[in-house]
């Protein structure tokens, strides 16, 4: 992996919790902001604001299956500035609203990878 996009991976999980940017990431591993979203596109196939929403459902993810924290503390944990638009954005990329993937991936046992 190139290792600007490997710097800006492991910045971006370093702080989920923080209010992330194209502009933050980039200037903290001294790169440009067009310049890493070319990397993005070409290393990750994605966008660097996709990493980043994939990034937190992921950890969100883990936090509703693997603690019992409130949904309030989770989204803050993740980025997110409200629970109400974090379960829109986690409903929008896993089809489960957070309650209800936490009560199915809890009780069912099944994989949280294969969502």
């Amino acid at each position: 992996m190139n290792p600007h996009v490997r710097q800006a991976c492991q910045y971006i999980q370093e702080h989920l919790s923080e209010s992330l940017t194209l502009e933050t990431v980039s200037r903290n591993i001294f790169v440009s902001r067009c310049y890493l979203c070319q990397l993005f596109q070409e290393h990750l196939q994605q966008s660097f604001s996709e990493y980043l929403t994939e990034s937190r459902i992921n950890y969100a993810k883990r936090l509703l299956v693997y603690s019992k924290q409130p949904l309030e503390e989770i989204s803050l944990q993740c980025g997110y500035n409200t629970a109400s638009y974090f379960s829109t954005v986690f409903k929008k990329n896993t089809g489960y609203s957070p309650n209800q993937f936490r009560k199915e991936f809890t009780t069912s046992g099944k994989s949280i990878d294969t969502i």
